[in-house]
């Protein structure tokens, strides 16, 4: 597929990158590496939104364990400079056990929080950008998730979108 040929090559620029800026100290430098960053990682966030809309047509879900506070702490930070090019200043506030882990769609989560925060980035500059994300198990097979994010303006949660059930990890005895 596609979107597969392309996100291979990106995660070895991306890795190219890590190393120029680690050796380097060149201010200028490290300003066009952080662009460079910027415009991968909007491309690997549209080759993930490929593979997602390729899988929705198909029915197709990857369903595995992991830490869900991991998970998004992960890709906050993967966001972090794409949110700060519009010289914004990000912050995140996780409540989120770090013993919950859930058997999901890791790239359903992914996409919730990238479209969220893709939106508030297009519409901030120079501001504060931030995201709450709060779980909370509801039976003793459910966790929820529930997401807010400040654009410096106001809060937004779209529970139509962000409340998002998650079937548990039950492991047997």
């Amino acid at each position: 597929m596609l979107s597969h040929e392309i996100r291979a090559p990106l995660k070895i620029i991306t890795l190219f990158i890590k190393n120029i800026d680690s050796r380097t100290t060149d201010s200028k430098i490290r300003e066009f590496l952080k662009t460079i960053k910027f415009t991968i990682n909007s491309m690997l966030i549209q080759a993930n939104q490929i593979l997602e809309i390729s899988s929705i047509k198909k029915s197709e879900f990857q369903l595995t364990n992991f830490n869900l506070k991991n998970e998004i702490v992960s890709l906050l930070k993967a966001f972090e400079p794409y949110i700060e090019s519009g010289n914004n200043n990000f912050l995140y506030n996780i409540q989120i056990s770090d013993e919950i882990i859930v058997y999901s769609d890791s790239t359903k989560i992914h996409q919730i929080l990238t479209n969220l925060l893709d939106n508030a980035n297009k519409f901030t500059e120079n501001g504060i950008i931030e995201l709450k994300a709060i779980a909370f198990e509801t039976t003793s097979n459910e966790v929820q998730l529930k997401v807010s994010i400040f654009n410096g303006q106001k809060w937004r949660l779209v529970d139509k979108i962000v409340i998002y059930k998650i079937s548990k990890y039950a492991q047997e005895d």
